[in-house]
């Protein structure tokens, strides 16, 4: 069955995760991955911090996923490299979005420290891409 033409997932992100992904037996690691990130691609109707929160948090552990792959040899720099350009663009939306949804100073402690692990995952990357 095709995908519907209006599906919210981008396929060349997809295409970078399924050369990320390692190939194991039965492929669980694989779908676990694509299904992750699929998820935090989808673009949603109503914007609120805990959705921002969470898709920040996404990408985070998806650069993290990202540099563990290419240390281990199973990406090329080209990947590594798309999924840095792609992570950096999420985090520089997501920070937008979070300063026009966070108001109190709680929200913007929480919305900080989770963009700073974002950067952190971005810059680990970024480290294993050279």
């Amino acid at each position: 069955m095709n995908p519907p033409s209006h599906s919210t997932v981008r396929p060349s992100a997809l295409n970078v995760l399924r050369r990320a992904a390692p190939l194991r037996a039965g492929g669980m690691t694989r779908h676990l991955a694509l299904i992750a990130v699929a998820s935090t691609l989808g673009a949603c109707a109503k914007q609120d911090l805990g959705d921002e929160l969470d898709r920040a948090r996404s990408w985070t552990a998806t650069t993290r996923l990202g540099a563990e792959r290419r240390e281990a040899g199973a990406t090329n720099r080209a990947v590594t490299r798309q999924l840095v350009d792609r992570a950096s663009a999420a985090r520089a939306q997501t920070e937008q979005s979070m300063t026009r949804l966070a108001h109190t100073d709680s929200e913007r402690a929480v919305a900080r420290g989770v963009l700073d692990s974002l950067r952190q995952g971005i810059l680990q990357l970024q480290g294993v891409a050279q």
